[in-house]
């Protein structure tokens, strides 16, 4: 199966990431938290061996709310939201926000 590598980060640009996906529809998930439903937040799973943090997590501050399982991750500069981690411990994926729109115009490209 082929696949494609894209980028993303957080407004300022000081978290940035890398991920990699199938060159297919990707299935997208719309979260019912307040946080994703103010925002029009829409989720892309990436498995963690697919997703690669390119600066330190220094750059970004942690927010949990609700059951506390999502760790919402920010950019401790400009308080965006480019990606959000599932599970923490184990680090399993993570859903790529902010990029979405960027990944998908430069596929249909």
């Amino acid at each position: 199966m082929s696949r494609i590598d894209l980028t993303g980060g957080c407004h300022c640009g000081a978290v940035r990431f890398g991920f990699t996906l199938p060159a297919a529809e990707v299935d997208l998930l719309d979260c019912n938290c307040s946080m994703c439903s103010c925002s029009g937040y829409l989720h892309l799973i990436v498995p963690h061996e697919d997703f690669s943090l390119l600066t330190p997590v220094s750059a970004m501050t942690a927010y949990r709310f609700g059951s506390g399982v999502a760790e919402h991750l920010f950019c401790a500069t400009w308080a965006s939201n480019p990606f959000t981690s599932r599970d923490p411990i184990r680090r399993r994926g993570a859903s790529i926000g902010a990029a979405l729109t960027k990944a998908m115009g430069s596929m249909s490209t």
